[in-house]
């Protein structure tokens, strides 16, 4: 049996990058159980009245209203949640603070968003790759 990966929350206030992001994620076979909020604040109260089975990883945007990405992330940092995640930024954001900020936050990854689809199917396809191969518990 192989294994389709985790359960995935993006997090993305841009209503085209969001159908992007799910019509690529369908692509490659893991839109199944998608969630998606269009700020922090939605998301952390999604993760937090969120059944089981809980995201196991998470697309986040830095730049968005209410809650920006860094912002999410220093609250989630703060907030003992009961099931491991990866967050994985996918920003606009080429600005060195925000990649800074977000490594010495925890992300697992950060990507650039593409500016063409083929830089989005070669992103998918690599974490796709590496959803397969990892161990969830």
């Amino acid at each position: 049996m192989t294994n389709p990966g985790p359960r995935i929350l993006h997090v993305e206030d841009d209503q085209i990058d969001r159908m992007v992001v799910q019509r690529l994620l369908g692509k490659f076979g893991l839109a199944e159980g998608l969630l998606q909020a269009g700020n922090g604040l939605e998301a952390l109260e999604l993760l937090r009245s969120c059944p089981n089975p809980h995201p196991r990883a998470v697309l986040l945007d830095i730049n968005m209203p209410k809650m920006n990405g860094i912002e999410f992330l220093e609250q989630i940092r703060q907030e003992p949640l009961p099931f491991a995640t990866s967050i994985y930024m996918l920003t606009t954001s080429t600005d060195e603070w925000d990649r800074k900020s977000a490594f010495e936050l925890g992300v697992a990854g950060y990507f650039v968003k593409p500016i063409n689809m083929n830089g989005y199917e070669m992103l998918f396809e690599m974490l796709k790759s590496f959803w397969a191969l990892n161990q969830w518990p």
